[in-house]
Formats: C-alpha cells, structure tokens, sequence
C-alpha cells in the first residue's frame, strides 16, 4: 500500500485486487456481521443459503488481502534502504485522515467527544486505531536489522526457519507478529530469485483450489481459517502473488498505478470506525442488503462504489493536502 518505487503495474494491480478483497471483507465484517449457517442448521430456504455463500466469500478474503500487502511490501523493503522520510510520510497520511474525519465526526455528533477518542484520533498508529499500519510501522522499522539477519541464513536455514515460525504462530495466533513470518518469506522469493511454481498452471491451480476452500471451510465444516496466519491464506496469498508476479505484459501503466497508489487512503477512509458506522449501517443498510433476492450485485456494486469514491478523495488529497505534508517533511529530513 505503501510503497515508493519504480512501480511495477503487475505489483500494482496486485494491490487494487486486495483491496476489494478488503472492502469485501469489511462490507462483509462491519455491515452484516455474525449470521447463522442456514446449511448446517438444515434449512430448506434456497434466498437464505445461496446468500449465506456469497457473505462466506466475501468475508473470508480480507485477510489474504492483508498477507499479500504484506508480501508485496517485503518484496520490494528487502535489499533497500531504511528512509525516516517514509515513516514520517505514514503517519502524516494516518494523522491526516483520522484528525479531519474526528472533527467532521465531532460537528455531526459532539457526544463522541472523550479523552479516549481523542487521543485515538491524534495518535491512531500507537494506540492501535488502524491496526494494520501499526503493524506495518513496526515491520518496517525492523526491516533493516531483518534484511542484515536473513543476509546471513543460509537457503535451507532460511526455509527452515520460516517453516517452524508458521507453526509457532498458528498457535499463537498474533497477526502483528506474523508479518515478520510474511517478511522472512517475501525475502527468501527476492534473495533467491526462485519460481516455487516452475509451471504457470501449477500457481494458478493451487491459488484457485485455496480461494475456494477457505469459504467452503467455514460453509461446510463451519471452520474458519480465513486470519492472517492460517497456512491455507498463506498458500492462497503466495500463489496469488506468484500469479501476479509472472504477469509481465503490462510494465508501467500509468492509470493502474495512479489508482494502486490510492489504496492506503480507501483503507484509511472507508475503515475508519466513524466512517466505518455510518457507511456500513446508515448509508447502506447492510442487513437488509443481505436479505434481497439480489444481494450478490448489491454487494458487486457497493464495494466498487465504496473503492471509486475513496480513491478518487484520496486522489484529490495528493494534488491538496499531501503537497503541502510532503514538502514540510522534506525540509524536516533535510
């Protein structure tokens, strides 16, 4: 999401992907919420089950989201250099939407006002607000100390390692934490400059036999391993990237990776939690939503609208706001 390089459009289109899988999982997460499996409670009522599957798609991909961000991310943060200008860049990105949308939020409804929220609102990467930045702050800091380690494993360490951390944290389960597992495998595809999958196809296969298991888990079974370090997002995130990764037609798009560049704002905005309420429960009735015979292309057709609409504030903030923060921090890093 963050990423300042020479981008590469595959990469890039990457990321747009992973961010619907996102909205998906939040319209999915925020708006609907918990619901009964019709399937498994034996219910004959066809609207109830076919709609039930689509909610189970939705909401079961907003973490290979997160992973692939994470292994993008790590691809690029391997064998570059550490920038302050970067962090500062982060958290004037973050502190700039949470502070104007806290106001906005306080005008509307000044009882949201409290100490607790304010502090949020001003400090959301310490305090946890947007728990993926928070994560992703921590990672990056450490990402010179983890590039010097891993410079040191040998190929057979290396996998070794990132073998006996995938099953340390599956039972530890700390998404945060797990990055770090993200970045150690992101760095041994760059240090080594390996195919895992030799065949096109073989990727393909494994991506799309994942991408479909991870609902039907959870349809079936009722066994949800759609979080960040379930081995089975990790193989759907891994083979998606190989996918993506071996996509080489399109070079430097310039429109995929002006609307790419956008995703770290629609992730601020539309995951707010005051936007976060009001979008989900007010200006769409998320439960009622879910009730209609139509519920799969209200659910197409809000997340790319939910997608269009922040990336285009988002895209507005560059040519505003971000112009004035980017030179105040370049003077700042001088």
């Amino acid at each position: 999401m963050f990423m300042k390089y020479e981008r590469q459009s595959n990469f890039e289109l990457l990321r747009i992907v992973c961010m619907i899988l996102i909205i998906m999982h939040h319209f999915a997460l925020h708006g609907i919420g918990v619901v009964n499996n019709p399937i498994l409670d034996g219910e004959t009522n066809f609207l109830r089950s076919i709609n039930f599957v689509f909610y189970e798609f939705s909401i079961s991909y907003g973490k290979l989201g997160v992973d692939v961000f994470i292994l993008i991310s790590a691809y690029f943060l391997y064998n570059s250099n550490f920038k302050l200008k970067k962090v500062y860049k982060i958290i004037a990105q973050v502190f700039t939407y949470s502070t104007i949308i806290f106001i906005i939020a306080f005008c509307i409804n000044p009882a949201i006002f409290s100490k607790n929220n304010l502090l949020n609102a001003i400090l959301p990467i310490i305090t946890g607000e947007y728990w993926f930045v928070s994560g992703y702050v921590i990672l990056y800091i450490f990402s010179p100390l983890l590039n010097k380690l891993i410079k040191l494993l040998s190929k057979n360490l290396h996998i070794i390692i990132i073998l006996i951390l995938m099953v340390v944290f599956f039972f530890l389960n700390n998404k945060i934490i797990f990055f770090f597992v993200l970045y150690l495998i992101a760095s041994y595809i760059r240090k080594y400059d390996i195919n895992l999958f030799n065949k096109k196809w073989f990727a393909i296969t494994l991506f799309f036999a994942s991408f479909i298991l991870l609902p039907l888990t959870k349809i079936l079974f009722n066994i949800d391993l759609s979080f960040v370090d379930s081995p089975l997002v990790v193989i759907c995130a891994v083979s998606m990237f190989y996918m993506f990764k071996n996509i080489k037609k399109l070079g430097h798009n310039k429109f995929i990776n002006t609307i790419a560049s956008t995703t770290f704002g629609i992730y601020l905005l539309h995951d707010n939690p005051y936007v976060r309420k009001w979008l989900w429960n007010v200006i769409i009735n998320s439960k009622s939503v879910y009730q209609s015979s139509y519920f799969i292309f209200f659910l197409i057709l809000i997340v790319l609208i939910v997608f269009c609409s922040c990336s285009i504030i988002d895209y507005i903030k560059k040519q505003t706001i971000d112009k004035f923060t980017n030179r105040l921090i370049n003077k700042i890093t001088k």
